[in-house]
């Protein structure tokens, strides 16, 4: 279900449609849950790529690009939908060459407009690489070969090429093939290492590199710095942090340590690589500009968890700006009643800085989803507005701002 705040002068309007994928579709007329998810796996499913297809929940993420938006998933097409209406266009499995493939929720627009992206096939061991044009056509495929491949959620690109961490992280084929949904199929392999793919944009050669044993998630953004990539990204030492999650829906949640921002370098041409924890606050969600993605940048904007939130209270309570050249951090805490989501660094100041951080959150006391506004000159002082929804809306994950409605 895709959700817009709209922010006018007049006011704050939200506006939430179900994306009408081929599962929606489906289920909504069957009246049941027919098809596995993520964590919730359907007797009698097996994960042949047709079917993969059509579980498609296009709820991941959604970007704006080639004059429409696109919802995406991790393991299908992308959907469309319609800027003004939110209704949904159809399926774009035409950037996929018509042919079931995995295609993530993370991709990335480079400086002359074209759309790099990725999927991880953990069945056959594939890293597709997908080079799409600034109107949607698909320009350039690529297929590589992994052992053992982890499922992957995001990556990064820099001016020549794609960064991808792979974490310590495999999928059993037999579980999943037996009918496990994709969470229950992930085990810990520790014997993996963090392993280091880099792709250059031009021909496709990969240099490998390898790192201790650790999970991420998200990756916050990548550079060249002379003979060397730098990444930054939020690393768990194991995936303790990710499994404690599940407990919720039996409300036996524990807290586990969870991931910080780290830093790690991969030497060009060797792969010899090196990291160092940047922060050490549990951490998640890391946001910066488009306009700094894949170069050397200072800005940016995550979740945090502060010490003091009770145990059995999941999620995250605390809004972080931070220098990522300095560490100088600002925060603002929401509260232990609150679920904070992602924010996204928006406007910008003649510093070239960035002027306003806007997300959403859940506000546990209230039960009212609430959208807020930060000046990130004084982000301690709390929001300098805030709009309160009469109810709450299902926690999300990854959104977008779009300064102006599509003509």
């Amino acid at each position: 279900m895709v959700q817009r705040f709209t922010l006018t002068e007049t006011g704050v309007a939200h506006h939430g449609r179900y994306v009408e994928t081929a599962k929606y579709l489906a289920e909504e007329s069957a009246g049941r849950m027919i098809f596995s998810g993520f964590g919730t796996a359907v007797d009698d499913m097996p994960p042949t790529p047709a079917r993969i297809e059509a579980s498609n929940p296009a709820n991941i993420s959604i970007i704006p690009f080639a004059r429409e938006y696109w919802a995406l998933w991790e393991a299908g097409a992308p959907y469309a939908i319609d800027p003004v209406t939110l209704s949904t266009l159809g399926s774009r499995s035409s950037v996929l060459n018509d042919q079931p493939a995995p295609f993530s929720a993370h991709p990335k627009l480079a400086r002359d407009g074209t759309l790099w992206n990725f999927g991880v096939d953990p069945i056959d061991d594939v890293l597709h690489i997908y080079r799409i044009s600034a109107d949607g056509r698909s320009i350039g495929t690529q297929r590589l070969h992994v052992d053992h491949i982890a499922p992957i959620h995001d990556f990064a690109i820099t001016e020549r090429y794609l960064v991808f961490l792979l974490p310590a992280i495999t999928c059993n084929r037999d579980r999943l093939m037996g009918g496990a949904s994709f969470a229950e199929s992930c085990q810990w392999s520790p014997q993996m290492g963090m392993r280091v793919l880099i792709v250059s944009q031009s021909d496709g050669s990969v240099i490998e590199g390898r790192l201790p044993a650790g999970c991420l998630f998200h990756v916050a953004n990548a550079w060249e710095d002379k003979a060397q990539v730098v990444v930054d990204y939020m690393r768990s030492a194991d995936p303790s942090s990710l499994l404690a999650g599940w407990s919720v829906m039996a409300g036996e949640y524990r807290h586990r340590r969870g991931a910080a921002l780290t830093r790690a370098r991969i030497a060009l041409p060797d792969g010899s690589a090196s990291q160092e924890a940047l922060l050490n606050h549990d951490a998640e969600f890391p946001t910066v500009r488009a306009s700094d993605t894949g170069k050397v940048y200072r800005h940016l904007l995550c979740l945090e968890r502060t010490q003091s939130r009770p145990q059995d209270v999941p999620g995250y309570d605390q809004l972080a700006y931070i220098d990522a050249q300095t560490g100088d951090r600002r925060v603002h805490h929401f509260g232990d009643a609150w679920l904070a989501e992602e924010h996204l660094l928006v406007g910008e100041m003649e510093n070239s800085a960035p002027r306003w951080a806007v997300g959403s959150g859940l506000d546990l006391n209230a039960k009212q989803t609430v959208l807020s506004v930060f000046d990130l000159r004084s982000l301690e002082a709390g929001p300098v507005a805030q709009a309160r929804l009469p109810y709450a809306l299902p926690l999300g994950l990854h959104g977008t701002f779009v300064p102006v409605v599509f003509p």
